[in-house]
């Protein structure tokens, strides 16, 4: 097996649907992508896939870092989300609200 070959063309694919990525992708391509990361990386075991995140502390931090922002304490949600990254969780502030995601292993 070609490693460096394997994931070359991977990220040669990731390159070519990025741009597609702010439309939204079809639910039956983004299931098939899906499930063609998770065949590779049953192979490759290099990826690492979001997960919801339903702790009940760490969702209270969302909250927390949320009333933050809203109240114009930056140094707060700064802090708070610093804190959640050093966790292993990712935060994103979109429009829709404040997500978070960890990142596991396997899914």
């Amino acid at each position: 097996m070609n490693t460096p070959v394997a994931i070359s063309e991977l990220i040669t694919f990731f390159k070519k649907i990025y741009p597609y990525l702010k439309e939204g992708l079809p639910v039956e391509f983004r299931e098939k992508v899906w499930n063609s990361l998770k065949k590779f990386n049953q192979i490759f075991k290099i990826l690492k896939f979001p997960q919801k995140v339903e702790d009940r502390e760490i969702l209270q931090k969302i909250e927390l870092r949320q009333k933050a922002r809203s109240e114009g304490n930056y140094e707060l949600a700064d802090k708070i989300r610093d804190e959640l990254e050093r966790q292993g969780y990712w935060v994103f502030d979109l429009p829709s609200g404040t997500k978070v995601i960890a990142l596991k292993e396997k899914l």
